[in-house]
C-alpha cells in the first residue's frame, strides 16, 4: 500500500549547530520579518526568494514504498542579508545527502556568490586556516587534502550564518569517503576577516 507523507519542517541555527523541529510552512515569512516591516517590500522578497529556492523554500518529506526524499531548509538573517541553508536527502538502496547554501542582499535583491565573500581562495594562510579548524574534527585523517584544496578554490562547500563567526560544511563523499559523512566548522569571524572582501566582511560582520 502506497504511503505518502507531507512534513513540514523548520531549522534553526542554534549555538552553531543546525537543528529540526516540526513547525508550519511560516519560517521564510518570520525571517523577512525580521528585514522589513514594508508589506510590500516583504511580499516582493518572498516572492524573489521563492523563485530562487526549489519547493518554494518550503520544506517536506516524501515516503514512497522503496525510497523517500526529503529537503530542509534553515533561514538565518543578518541585517539585510538572507542566509539559507537547504539539505536535499533521501534513500532508493543507497541514501544520500546535499546541502546547499544561499546568501541574499534583500536591498538588492541579489544572491551574491561564494567566491565573491573571500579575497583569495587559493591562499595557502586561508587553506591552512581552514584545515586547522578541520583537524579538529573526528576523521580528519581520511581528509583527502588534495580534494579538500580543490573544493575550496572550488568553492565545493556550504556555508551558514552563526553570530560572529561564519559556518563552513562540506558534504559526504566531497573530501573523503562517504562513510565518514559530513565535515562542518565554524570559524569565528576575528579569524577569518583578513581573508574577506569588503562584502563578505558586510555580510559576515
Amino acid at each position: 500500500m502506497n504511503c505518502r507523507k507531507l512534513v513540514l519542517t523548520i531549522i534553526f541555527l542554534l549555538c552553531g549547530g543546525i537543528a529540526f523541529s516540526q513547525s508550519d510552512n511560516n519560517s521564510l515569512v518570520s525571517a523577512l520579518n525580521q528585514i522589513t516591516n514594508d508589506t510590500r517590500k516583504r511580499t516582493e522578497l518572498l516572492v524573489f526568494v521563492k523563485n530562487l529556492l526549489e519547493h518554494d523554500g518550503i520544506s517536506f518529506y516524501e515516503e514512497l514504498p522503496y525510497e523517500y526524499h526529503g529537503v530542509d531548509y534553515a533561514y538565518a538573517v543578518n541585517g539585510k542579508y538572507l542566509f539559507v541553508f537547504e539539505k536535499s536527502y533521501g534513500g532508493a538502496g543507497s541514501s544520500y545527502e546535499d546541502t546547499k547554501s544561499y546568501i541574499i542582499d534583500t536591498e538588492l535583491k541579489r544572491l551574491i556568490q561564494t567566491r565573491n565573500l573571500f579575497t583569495d581562495l587559493a591562499n595557502s594562510s586561508f587553506q591552512r586556516l581552514i584545515i586547522e579548524y578541520l583537524s579538529q574534527q573526528e576523521n580528519f585523517d581520511m581528509v583527502d587534502q588534495s580534494d579538500l584544496r580543490k573544493s575550496i578554490i572550488g568553492t565545493v562547500f556550504s556555508l551558514f550564518y552563526v553570530r560572529n563567526a561564519v559556518g563552513f560544511q562540506w558534504d559526504k563523499g566531497s573530501v573523503s569517503a562517504k562513510t565518514f559523512g559530513a565535515y562542518r566548522i565554524i570559524i569565528p569571524y576575528s579569524k577569518l576577516q583578513n581573508y574577506l572582501t569588503p562584502i563578505g566582511k558586510e555580510v559576515f560582520k
